[in-house]
């Protein structure tokens, strides 16, 4: 940690509030919502700028919330498979979720594939939402 606090005082002393805007804040305020896997996208899209868009992106953040903390519950002392969900429920509920996001979780994969099977056996949960999402994805490429 101590590392990161270095490296961030660093850029900050050396770009400037410039940085602290565009590192972290940007995120919390970005207004482009296209080019976006989020699921808040088109309810977002459709709405348009002002304060119903403020409201849907600030309660956007509830379930997103909700799962990781439910997850953390569940699988916590599965560090590796409690990594790779969160990452996967982070990435996939975050209002702004572009193409690049997935790799967050695609790096983790090497770390769950010998968990990979139980996911699989703990019934209508992960591993069988994950295994219709894969099959429906491949039907629907031809």
């Amino acid at each position: 940690m101590s590392v990161y606090t270095a490296l961030f005082v660093l850029c900050f002393v050396w770009c400037g509030d410039a940085f602290w805007r565009e590192a972290l804040l940007h995120h919390l305020t970005r207004q482009d919502i296209r080019h976006n896997f989020s699921p808040y996208f088109y309810p977002l899209y459709l709405v348009g700028p002002g304060a119903l868009r403020r409201l849907i992106s600030t309660l956007a953040f509830v379930p997103q919330a909700a799962l990781l903390l439910a997850l953390a519950a569940r699988f916590g002392r599965d560090l590796p498979f409690c990594r790779f969900v969160q990452t996967l429920t982070f990435v996939s509920f975050n209002k702004v979720c572009t193409a690049q996001y997935f790799i967050w979780y695609h790096a983790l994969l090497p770390l769950v594939f010998p968990h990979w099977g139980r996911a699989f056996k703990e019934g209508p949960s992960l591993g069988r939402s994950t295994q219709a999402i894969s099959s429906c994805g491949k039907r629907s490429r031809g």
